[in-house]
C-alpha cells in the first residue's frame, strides 16, 4: 500500500508498543496491539507519515519478517528504520510513554499536553534506581 511521505513523521516502535515482545521469544514477533494499532490506521488515513522503528531493521532477515508482519496487519509499504539495540532510552520533549505490552498511553500521559513531556531529575540530581537500570527501555514523561 502507498501512504503519504511528509517530511515531518511519528515513530512507532515496534516491539512492546505496536506489537506484542516476549522476552522468553525474542525473535518471535507477537501479536498486533489493537490500541496502536488502531492509532497508527488512524494517523495514515489523516495522511500522515508513520516510520516503524526497530532493532530488527539491521538484520536484513529481520527486516524481512518485520515487513510481512506489517503487510499481514494491513500496514505493508510503511518505512521501517533501526535503531541501536544499545539504546536504553529516549529523552526528548516530544515522546509520548506508552505501556509495554498494551499500545496504550499510559495513564499519567493521557491528559498531559503533548509538549510537556520531560524527565525531571530528583532534587539531588540523579534520577530514580528504576529508571537507571540498562536492561529496560524506557521512555520518560512528567506526567
Amino acid at each position: 500500500m502507498q501512504y503519504a511521505k511528509n517530511k515531518a513523521w511519528i515513530a512507532v516502535e515496534l516491539d512492546g508498543t505496536l506489537a506484542e515482545y516476549n522476552d522468553q521469544q525474542p525473535h518471535q514477533i507477537g501479536e498486533p496491539l489493537a490500541r496502536m494499532l488502531a492509532l497508527v490506521r488512524g494517523w495514515l488515513n489523516d495522511n500522515k507519515t508513520v516510520k516503524i522503528v526497530t532493532g530488527r531493521a539491521k538484520n536484513p532477515s529481520e527486516l524481512s519478517r518485520v515487513n510481512s508482519w506489517l503487510n499481514e496487519h494491513g500496514l505493508g509499504g510503511l518505512e521501517v528504520i533501526a535503531w541501536d539495540d544499545d539504546m536504553v532510552c529516549i529523552w526528548s520533549s516530544r515522546a509520548m510513554r506508552v505501556e509495554h505490552n498494551k499500545g496504550a498511553i499510559c495513564q499519567g500521559c493521557d491528559d498531559a499536553p503533548v509538549h510537556a513531556h520531560s524527565q525531571r531529575a530528583t532534587k539531588e540530581g540523579y534520577l530514580s534506581p528504576v529508571f537507571r537500570s540498562s536492561d529496560e527501555r524506557r521512555f520518560l514523561t512528567d506526567c
